[in-house]
C-alpha cells in the first residue's frame, strides 16, 4: 500500500529525539521512534541499521478516511462531577456500534447546564475505506 505521510522530528529532552510518522488520509500517527541525538546524527550521515525504540499503533486505520460526527447526551446524575469523571462516563455509556467515542470534554461548549440538567457535547469517529467516504 502506498500512502502520503508526514514526518516530524522533535527533541523530547537533551538525550531523546522523537520521530513520528502520520498518515495524511486518516491523520493517524502510526509510528513513533525514539533515539539518542548522536544515533540520529549517525543515521542521517549514512550509518545503516542504527538502533532505536519504537511504537506502532493504529495500523488498521492507515489509508482510511476518518468520519467524525457530533453527539450530545444528558448526563443523568446531575452536575458537579469533574471533567475526567464525565469523560470516563462517556466511554462507559455512550459507545455506539461501529464508532469510536472521543470523550474529550475540554472545550468551552462541551459541558453545559440548562434547567438543572447537565448536557455533554462530544464526538464519535469511524474509519472507512476511501471509496466509501466519497460516496
Amino acid at each position: 500500500m502506498n500512502i502520503k505521510a508526514n514526518i516530524s522530528i522533535s527533541r523530547m529532552s537533551n538525550d531523546k529525539i522523537s520521530i513520528t510518522v502520520r498518515d495524511d488520509t486518516s491523520f493517524i500517527q502510526f509510528l513513533e521512534l525514539t533515539m539518542q541525538p548522536a544515533d540520529l546524527a549517525n543515521a542521517l550521515t549514512g550509518l545503516g541499521h542504527v538502533a532505536c525504540a519504537g511504537e506502532v499503533r493504529g495500523l488498521e486505520y492507515v489509508g482510511k478516511s476518518c468520519i467524525r460526527e457530533k453527539r450530545q447526551v444528558e448526563y443523568p446524575h446531575g452536575g458537579g462531577p469533574k471533567r475526567h469523571e464525565l469523560e470516563a462516563w462517556l466511554l462507559l455509556n455512550c459507545q455506539e456500534d461501529g464508532w469510536i467515542v472521543e470523550p474529550y470534554l475540554g472545550s468551552q461548549s462541551s459541558i453545559y447546564t440548562v434547567g438543572g440538567k447537565t448536557f455533554l457535547n462530544y464526538h464519535v469517529k469511524r474509519y472507512v475505506e476511501v471509496e466509501e467516504a466519497s460516496t
